[in-house]
């Protein structure tokens, strides 16, 4: 991994990560947007890497998709994750 990486790339990671695992859980953007009692607009604006998100809802979004919090930071983080869905989007 690079040692700067610039905060849109970051958001942009994070935001494929969530989509990654959102439709390995057979999930629609419509149906995380009502369990996270926010809009499908905003979903869509985190996956595309085009808005942050508090802390709170990226617990809620692990939670949601009954994961591991590290999943979601695939790609940003130095050390190997022992979560099989994070194995499985490396494939």
């Amino acid at each position: 991994m690079k040692e700067t990486i610039e905060k849109n790339e970051i958001l942009q990671i994070i935001g494929n990560n969530i989509k990654t695992l959102r439709l390995s859980k057979g999930m629609t953007q419509e149906q995380m947007a009502e369990k996270l009692d926010h809009s499908v607009n905003f979903v869509s604006l985190i996956e595309l890497g085009k808005s942050g998100m508090s802390v709170t809802t990226i617990l809620d979004i692990c939670n949601i998709l009954d994961i591991d919090v590290n999943c979601i930071f695939k790609g940003l983080l130095d050390y190997k994750m022992k979560n099989k869905i994070c194995r499985k989007m490396a494939k």
